[in-house]
């Protein structure tokens, strides 16, 4: 696969070149399988997996941002109101395949599944950044505003604060990417791998579930606590990688879940997609309901969670509950069915939750506005452009 080139082009290699060049290869696996054994850190660049081992590609700033990088002082003056976009007649971009927000930066990202843009101005304008051959397959952001993402089978990509990008092979393909606080986390082949400086350094331990899918959620605690749900379980264990130990277990089926402040987790789980119910998750693995069941009427609409570690927030029928230790602290309606009717009498929601801010505020798809991004803020739904 090639990815951009900075400075040098590529050098032709005789033969005899190709022959040294791989046993170099062979050598740096070897090297890694003994380190990593003892969950030491190692440079992903010794890890090859293709014929020719691709080194560490930088692209200098692709285009500076075009805001100053902070915070609005309320997300209330950041975008347009969300009622003047058929006014405006604003053309509708693709629908947004995914959206990343930092916990803790007013950095946003969105991808169609081919272009990234990011926003390091809380929303006021976005740049395309991270560029090259492959679909994307995740896009995350660390909690102080670096966004990453995993192109084609096993590219990461990653956007320093300045603009600059960083591109590495990861250390097996076709594998999960998420964020946890600072720690960037790739799951693949059983093993997970952690990395608190962006890539550039890796730590490797057992997948305690055999297999990674897009259920991977992870939270890292400052004292090192790891705690990992995926395949409708939750298990606990540390950085150092001492072991693993199941906390609970799903009986039914999950259909959406995050986690939130103090290591809580929120999931909505049910006997099928179309009748679920909200329950939290303690740190200890003791479950609560926090919700009754939902029947809709007339279609299944999706059943809902986000969570950044800080902020969780649960979504069903365009009700949007902040979520907090465990309870339901309050609720929003943001659709055209809010009323005094129960939700099961609602239309098809209006709203698809795709994330929280660093305030806390849900990232949504508004269903009638194509691939705008929108965030829910105080004073109303506010269009990000």
């Amino acid at each position: 696969m090639m990815v951009p080139e900075v400075g040098r082009p590529w050098r032709r290699l005789s033969l005899r070149g190709i022959v040294v060049y791989l046993s170099v290869a062979a050598f740096g696996a070897m090297a890694f399988a003994l380190r990593c054994r003892g969950h030491e850190k190692v440079y992903i660049v010794e890890i090859h997996h293709v014929p020719l081992p691709l080194p560490i590609v930088v692209q200098p700033p692709q285009r500076a941002a075009s805001g100053v990088r902070g915070c609005a002082p309320s997300a209330d003056r950041v975008g347009i109101p969300d009622e003047a976009l058929f006014s405006l007649g604003a053309p509708s971009p693709r629908p947004l395949g995914f959206v990343a927000a930092a916990a803790d930066a007013c950095v946003l990202a969105r991808s169609d599944g081919t272009t990234v843009e990011v926003s390091v101005d809380d929303g006021r304008s976005f740049h395309v950044t991270l560029d090259a051959p492959g679909d994307v397959g995740a896009l995350v952001a660390t909690s102080d505003g670096a966004i990453a993402v995993l192109r084609g089978e096993d590219l990461l990509g990653v956007a320093l604060e300045d603009g600059t990008a960083v591109w590495r092979r990861l250390v097996a393909p076709r594998g999960r990417l998420v964020a946890s606080g600072r720690w960037l986390v790739y799951a693949a082949s059983g093993l997970l791998a952690l990395s608190d400086d962006r890539g550039a350094t890796w730590s490797y331990q057992e997948l305690p579930v055999g297999a990674a899918d897009g259920s991977l959620r992870v939270q890292i605690d400052d004292d090192g606590v790891l705690r990992l749900a995926c395949g409708g379980e939750l298990h606990v264990g540390d950085l150092d990688g001492r072991g693993w130990k199941k906390l609970w277990t799903s009986t039914e089926l999950v259909g959406s879940w995050g986690f939130g402040e103090g290591g809580w987790l929120y999931a909505y789980v049910g006997e099928d997609d179309e009748r679920m119910r909200l329950v939290a998750v303690s740190p200890q693995g003791r479950a609560s309901t926090l919700a009754g069941p939902s029947t809709p009427d007339v279609a299944v609409w999706p059943f809902q969670v986000a969570g950044n570690g800080h902020a969780a927030v649960a979504n069903v029928a365009d009700r949007m509950a902040r979520l907090d230790h465990g309870k339901i602290v309050d609720w929003s309606c943001w659709g055209e069915g809010c009323s005094d009717e129960p939700a099961e009498q609602s239309p098809w929601p209006q709203n698809s939750l795709r994330g929280v801010d660093s305030r806390g505020l849900p990232l949504v798809e508004r269903r009638n506005h194509g691939g705008h991004l929108v965030r829910l803020a105080p004073a109303g739904a506010r269009a990000l452009f």
